[in-house]
């Protein structure tokens, strides 16, 4: 495999994770690990908010119509009902009293809210939408006590997957507030990505990161994430590696090294690539075959086949790459490139016992033809004769009627080099071994017989 496919490899190896990551954890913190402000014991804590109205000196004030004592009881009763996860007992009593002719405005937001909540304990998810949106733009009922009721439709329209709304129901509470909490802005970044509006989420983002700065914490991982995939969906691949490299710096784990060195290789930086997948390699995070064969292809490309080798030596020894006919081959040719020519033939033997095709053969008879091992270079060359399936017949029918003559094989030598001779890239060579051949030939027999007198 080239350094080009593998390179191509890995980059579809890091899109379709970034991808699939990104929305992964957005929709667990869209659903999150808790609610948003879903809490049936609202009478209490509707009254304490009615109460501090006051406060917000710079919003306007609210003026809250009474709960009366009759509606407060059904209210109550309602809310033993769910105490008791008896939900369609708790809607028998909202529904009689939402029938009721003269509840006023806030009553009747205590009775959409309590059924928002049934709905929501039943999964009921578009009915509790219903009820939720009942409350908002209620003025009569506290302002605090609507913007819990804006998160909580946040949610909701997180589960059923309207991220529309969810902006709309965002965008409005933080015009409510004073200031947008984190989680919130943080939401809403997540909706702007997933209407793929990259733009505005990236706006928002920056939002919470300079909250983060101004609060002297760090970023979050999920924060860097989201910011990451908004800019990877613009193509901004420059952008996306320094997310990278700041999520390797504070959040260093496999993945991320794995993509930033993909994402080196898609903006030409091969060195900072190799480097990368280096780095991951020393801090122990490379665990798949591929990835051995990666960084091991990178040395190679960076012409380094010293360190190739050694890395795909251990990696087979450890068991992290299998020792099949393809990795063992990549071992062999990188031994070759370092100039150890008797480790890669061991490696190189064992791929050619393993392989079906018999060009890993008229290798080896390459290398043993250099270390002048005769013997072995006529054992590999009929090797790979009986694999067929050769790169250059012609070479190897060549190097084995050397072998021959050099064994004073003659006639073997002969034999060989008229089958190199009716192949036209070796049939010139042939013909001056085989004449070569016959010279050495007559001078061995006329020496033989001046030693017989």
């Amino acid at each position: 495999m080239t350094i080009t496919n593998l390179i191509s490899k890995d980059k579809r190896y890091f899109l379709t994770w970034a991808l699939t990551l990104v929305l992964m954890f957005l929709m667990l913190l869209a659903l999150g690990s808790q609610d948003l402000l879903l809490d049936y014991n609202v009478v209490s804590s509707a009254h304490a908010e009615q109460n501090s109205e006051s406060n917000a000196a710079s919003r306007k004030t609210r003026k809250t119509p009474a709960l009366r004592q009759n509606v407060y009881k059904k209210i109550s009763e309602a809310q033993e009902f769910s105490d008791a996860k008896d939900f369609n007992g708790a809607l028998e009593v909202l529904n009689k009293l939402e029938k009721r002719p003269k509840l006023n405005a806030y009553e009747k937001a205590m009775v959409y809210y309590l059924k928002g909540f049934a709905f929501y304990s039943q999964d009921k998810y578009p009915d509790s939408i219903e009820a939720f949106r009942k409350i908002v733009g209620n003025e009569s009922v506290p302002l605090e006590f609507e913007n819990r009721v804006l998160g909580t439709l946040a949610q909701l329209y997180f589960v059923v997957e309207n991220y529309k709304e969810v902006i709309n129901v965002l965008v409005r509470l933080h015009g409510q507030q004073d200031k947008p909490t984190h989680q919130s802005l943080f939401a809403l970044a997540q909706a702007y990505y997933l209407e793929k509006e990259y733009d505005r989420a990236i706006e928002t983002v920056g939002r919470v990161m300079a909250m983060d700065r101004k609060a002297g914490v760090i970023t979050s991982e999920n924060t860097l994430l989201l910011l990451q995939g908004c800019h990877f969906e613009k193509k901004n691949i420059k952008q996306v590696a320094g997310i990278l490299e700041t999520l390797v710096e504070l959040y260093p784990k496999k993945q991320y090294w794995i993509q930033l060195s993909a994402v080196y290789s898609q903006l030409g930086l091969d060195e900072k690539q190799m480097s990368a997948m280096e780095l991951a390699y020393r801090q122990n995070y490379l665990s798949k075959s591929k990835e051995f064969e990666m960084l091991a292809q990178l040395y190679l490309y960076h012409a380094l086949p010293y360190k190739a080798a050694r890395l795909l030596e251990k990696a087979l020894k450890n068991k992290q790459m299998e020792s099949n006919k393809k990795n063992l081959k990549l071992l062999g040719d990188a031994w070759v490139l370092a100039k150890e020519v008797d480790k890669a033939i061991v490696a190189l033997k064992k791929a050619a016992k393993l392989s079906k095709r018999g060009d890993i053969y008229e290798r080896l008879v390459e290398l043993y033809s250099e270390k002048e091992n005769w013997t072995e270079v006529v054992r590999n060359s009929e090797e790979a004769v009986k694999k067929k399936d050769l790169n250059n017949i012609g070479r190897l029918y060549l190097l084995k009627g050397v072998a021959h003559f050099n064994l004073e094989e003659f006639e073997s030598a002969r034999t060989a080099l008229k089958k190199a001779k009716k192949k036209p890239k070796t049939a010139r060579f042939a013909k001056s071994w085989m004449r070569y051949v016959d010279r050495e030939e007559q001078r061995a027999m006329l020496e033989e017989s001046i030693a017989e007198q």
